[in-house]
């Protein structure tokens, strides 16, 4: 195929490149939610919403239902199972439960988008 049009994205490379980030990232979203540490931190978060964007800015290939479903209930147990070992403000938390069930459905609705089609 090659290059299609004269947008960043419109080549193979770059498309391959992406794909690649989207792997890694994908990767450390596994190893990252066997870690309460990284759970009850932002990263793993920040990692999940990078991915997201991806996915719905640039037409990244976003994981399976299926595998963002299962990240959210890992997530979310592990969430409410320590974020009170952190001895959070009532209102810090309720937020931060919100972003955090607002980036999973971003995610999972690009998802049920893409992988839709594949049907």
């Amino acid at each position: 195929m090659g290059t299609w049009g004269a947008g960043n994205f419109s080549d193979d490379n770059a498309l391959d490149w992406l794909g690649s980030l989207v792997d890694e990232l994908v990767a450390d979203i596994d190893k990252g939610m066997a870690r309460p540490e990284a759970i009850c931190g932002h990263w793993l978060a920040a990692q999940i919403e990078v991915l997201a964007l991806l996915c719905e800015q640039l037409n990244a290939v976003p994981p399976t239902p299926q595998e963002v479903t299962a990240w959210r209930k890992t997530y979310l147990q592990t969430w409410e199972a320590e974020i009170d070992d952190y001895d959070p403000d009532p209102e810090y938390k309720a937020k931060r439960r919100e972003v955090i069930d607002s980036t999973f459905a971003r995610l999972a609705a690009v998802a049920e988008r893409w992988h839709r089609h594949d049907d």
